[in-house]
């Protein structure tokens, strides 16, 4: 299955009807039919190796269980903002998000952290990108830039020649890593943390 977040909610990209290269969308399952889904852009979507489905909104974060039950994650649950623009799973199982007032780690599904940058990064910014770059380290995309986050002491450092370069996503497969941006391209190199220009 392949899922497809759209302006107006969430799709399911239907294969059997599509027809001489046209995209035919359709709406999901009904345990999907889930209210706050409805008529917003999906900014992220995430499938655990347990089944679960994790959508990150301008709502929050909505959790839907293999069960088919869902679950709300909002500031009242500790979530720095509710627009919540990316999700990251890393190799311990935490769940990553990148929201509007920085980044949090779900740890163990119960407990909401918050990191928190010293120099107001995330202040009133976004975090449209995580990406896992090397071992504990975590590339952060936002609004004011990119900055590279080392978990295992929770510090973040600046990219170099990053000049305030906004990107969203990471070309899959690409080797060297290539990010993309509204109107650039960049190649990450990851041993020295910075961008080479394209």
């Amino acid at each position: 299955r392949i899922w497809v977040s759209t302006v107006s909610g969430l799709k399911l990209l239907d294969f059997s009807q599509s027809k001489k290269g046209a995209i035919v969308l359709i709406s999901p399952p009904a345990f999907l039919n889930i209210p706050i889904l409805k008529g917003i852009r999906i900014r992220d979507i995430f499938e655990d190796q347990d089944g679960t489905m994790w959508f990150a909104t301008p709502g929050g974060i909505i959790k839907v269980n293999p069960d088919e039950t869902h679950q709300v994650i909002t500031m009242k649950e500790g979530l720095p903002s509710n627009l919540v623009y990316s999700i990251f799973q890393d190799k311990e199982n935490n769940l990553w998000f990148g929201t509007a007032a920085g980044l949090s780690k779900l740890v163990t599904r119960q407990s909401i952290t918050l990191y928190p940058m010293k120099d107001a990064f995330f202040e009133n910014n976004y975090s449209y990108l995580l990406y896992p770059f090397k071992k504990n380290h975590l590339l952060v995309g936002t609004y004011k830039g990119t900055k590279a986050f080392n978990s295992l002491n929770e510090t973040f450092t600046p990219v170099e020649n990053n000049g305030n370069h906004i990107f969203f996503e990471v070309v899959s497969n690409s080797n060297p890593t290539l990010l993309a941006g509204y109107y650039n391209l960049a190649i990450l190199d990851s041993a020295g943390i910075k961008f080479e220009k394209i």
